[in-house]
């Protein structure tokens, strides 16, 4: 029996519907603009439903909203009541993984927070710093949340404090399988160097880099060996 908090409840064609196709990502910003996003969040109804984002490349390479990964390094970008959000999404997405009806007033009293409307309450504010940082996404009817949490990027690591951003890099060298060949170094730094001609920001630059499956120390290397050229000063 799911949790009661949570008001999980399978929806009406979740048994005989075919598992959905992935879907075209929806848009991150690169300029972050809470105003903007909080503005999206001003009439969400008591009873939503919560779907999954379908994203390839994320849900193979991406970390468990539960895991060790998620503790000490995306709590201190996404902040802790966002975080714990995310984590009451993807475990009702492990019970009903075609989706599933949320009570919005009864997770936030099961995290500690009252149901207060408006998009200034704590609770709607986790709501945007999630499809800020982008963990979910509107829809008509609900929200779109990630199963997997993508890896920060380079222009999230600059949030964190020094030692995290140094216990980040030996993660990564501690739990890579390989280190990168030199060919990938150098179609990493090609495409880049490409996109950066094009009049893409470094944001945009890294966000297309990690949706073509690259890893993050690869890009942080491209990214910074491309804007040190001449063309991109």
């Amino acid at each position: 029996m799911p949790p009661t908090e949570l008001s999980d409840q399978p929806l009406t064609l979740a048994d005989s519907s075919p598992s959905p196709a992935p879907l075209p990502l929806p848009p991150i910003p690169t300029r972050l603009d809470f105003a903007n996003v909080e503005a999206t969040l001003t009439d969400i109804p008591r009873q939503l439903i919560v779907r999954p984002w379908i994203d390839p490349v994320t849900e193979s390479t991406g970390h468990d909203p539960h895991s060790r990964y998620v503790e000490l390094f995306w709590l201190g970008v996404l902040g802790p009541t966002a975080t714990w959000l995310i984590r009451r999404f993807a475990d009702g997405l492990e019970m009903f993984p075609d989706g599933y009806e949320l009570d919005l007033h009864e997770t936030a009293q099961a995290i500690g927070l009252s149901a207060l409307p408006g998009k200034s309450a704590a609770f709607a504010r986790a709501l945007g710093r999630c499809v800020l940082f982008g963990m979910a996404h509107r829809n008509d009817d609900g929200f779109d949340v990630r199963r997997m949490v993508p890896s920060l990027e380079y222009r999230h690591l600059k949030r964190l404090p020094e030692h995290l951003r140094l216990a980040h890099v030996e993660w990564h060298h501690e739990h890579r399988i390989d280190q990168p060949s030199v060919v990938e170094r150098q179609r990493a730094e090609a495409v880049a160097e490409a996109l950066l001609r094009t009049g893409d920001d470094a944001p945009t630059v890294e966000r297309r880099l990690s949706l073509l499956g690259i890893r993050p120390d690869i890009i942080v290397a491209a990214l910074r060996s491309a804007r040190a050229k001449p063309y991109a000063a």
